[in-house]
């Protein structure tokens, strides 16, 4: 027995019989390998742990946009909160603490720079308008790892989804709102307990507010200091919960109420107030004119924000790429990205040969197919082995990919000389080809993405 099988028996004989287990997750977007050390949710927790989304949130912050001092909490100070909250409902409640804390540190991976005021300018400027909980889950599904996503189960992607609230209803019947577990629930309540806690203290901090001049019939019902409402608010939801048998998350009726109108009250006196309304014009401003700015300008976006190995947008360039002892060339305009962990994601059961594809790996929320060019210049070895890369090529409908043994580099199209290709390949189903390219005295094989899709017939 492996260490995940371990974790998975010892889940099973001590978590609720409400919780959701790891052996029971309804699973991932691509079938991969389990790892054998941690447990499906482990897994997601630590991909999003070490995602660049994720160190992205410490310069993302909550309602004060410039604050002086370090001690203002940011998106990520806020994501972390959260976390802390719902791990500790979750055990009370012997609730799986892994989901729990995955779900928690995704939450808000697709929030906003400048809070819910740049979410609002990105609703007005989006074609069909955006949500943070949307762009959360195209994050981990889509955005993440160079367009290939995070690959997470379903139960996180779920609870990322529906953690959000506005100034609807805490807790809700419908199941389109509520996430499937109650795991996924515990996130939603642990998020407005973090950010009314957190945000109340900010705001006295900044002096927005002074101690006399808070709403004192809530604080009664929810304790004075902050200490005292967080240990108020969590302890209530698992006495709630345990009241009703465990197999639903509560609030009671008074504590629910009270955490209802302190965050309303927030929301007129702190988030719409005028010091912190101008600060959000200024944030909707420079949102609006970046997000106009890159939309008339591709190139400087990914000069600024895109992929870092396909090197600059100007002068036209063309990479260089090994399989075995033959040199290939490529266009950069043809190539979307390179991918140098893809043989995790490899599904080798779809496998063609009449088509000489190797198999096929996730790309941008679809399955693209991988094409054998070493079997179709009947070059030696066709399984892919470590230390090789994956370049994703445009296509003239959809993309698809060929694995390179070894990438020299991208060097300008002007150190390339065109030359008439000889019968070297006669016979071979490369016979599309009938030029090839001298580098540095060397002819390599000018790979035209036309030419290779018409060899593989799928133009």
């Amino acid at each position: 027995m492996n260490i995940r099988n371990s974790l998975e028996q010892r889940e099973i004989k001590i978590l609720s019989s409400f919780a959701c287990l790891s052996t029971a997750s309804a699973g991932r977007q691509f079938k991969e390998e389990p790892c054998p050390v941690r447990t499906a949710f482990q897994h997601d927790r630590d991909r999003i742990l070490h995602s660049k989304s994720f160190r992205r949130l410490k310069h993302k912050t909550q309602v004060f946009l410039a604050p002086e001092g370090d001690h203002y909490r940011t998106r990520l100070t806020h994501t972390l909160e959260v976390g802390q909250i719902a791990r500790t409902v979750a055990r009370a409640l012997a609730l799986n603490e892994d989901l729990t804390e995955a779900i928690a540190l995704g939450h808000d991976l697709g929030h906003t720079p400048f809070g819910h005021a740049g979410e609002r300018v990105l609703d007005e400027l989006t074609p069909g308008g955006f949500r943070h909980v949307s762009q959360s889950v195209r994050v981990v599904e889509v955005l993440e790892k160079d367009g290939r996503g995070l690959n997470l189960t379903l139960e996180v992607r779920d609870g990322i989804l529906k953690h959000s609230k506005g100034l609807g209803p805490l807790l809700s019947e419908d199941p389109d709102v509520m996430a499937l577990t109650l795991e996924g629930r515990i996130v939603r309540l642990a998020d407005v307990i973090a950010y009314v806690n957190h945000d109340l203290d900010d705001a006295l901090r900044a002096g927005l507010l002074c101690e006399q001049h808070l709403p004192q019939k809530l604080l009664r019902v929810l304790g004075g200091s902050r200490s005292e409402r967080i240990h108020n608010m969590v302890t209530d939801i698992i006495q709630a919960s345990l009241a009703r048998g465990g197999g639903e998350i509560a609030l009671s009726a008074e504590v629910g109420q009270a955490i209802t109108d302190l965050r309303d009250w927030l929301f007129e006196n702190v988030y719409r107030a005028q010091s912190v309304h101008e600060e959000f014009l200024k944030a909707a401003r420079i949102i609006r004119e970046l997000f106009l700015f890159f939309a008339e300008n591709e190139d400087s976006l990914l000069q600024f924000g895109g992929r870092g190995r396909l090197m600059s947008v100007g002068e036209e360039m063309k990479l260089v790429f090994r399989l075995g002892s033959l040199g290939f060339s490529l266009g950069v305009k043809n190539l979307v990205e390179i991918r140098e962990d893809f043989r995790e994601y490899l599904d080798r059961s779809s496998a063609d040969a009449s088509l000489l594809q190797l198999g096929s790996v996730p790309h941008r929320g679809d399955h693209i197919p991988v094409h054998d060019l070493k079997q179709l210049f009947r070059l030696q070895g066709s399984v892919p082995q470590d230390g090789q890369a994956l370049l994703v090529m445009a296509g003239a409908s959809r993309p698809w990919a060929v694995v390179a043994d070894r990438i020299d580099g991208i060097f300008p199209k002007a150190q390339f000389e065109s030359q008439p290709l000889s019968l070297l390949f006669a016979g071979v189903r490369a016979r599309e080809y009938d030029t090839l390219d001298l580098w540095r005295g060397e002819p390599l094989v000018f790979c035209d993405t036309g030419k290779l899709e018409k060899c593989w017939g799928c133009e």
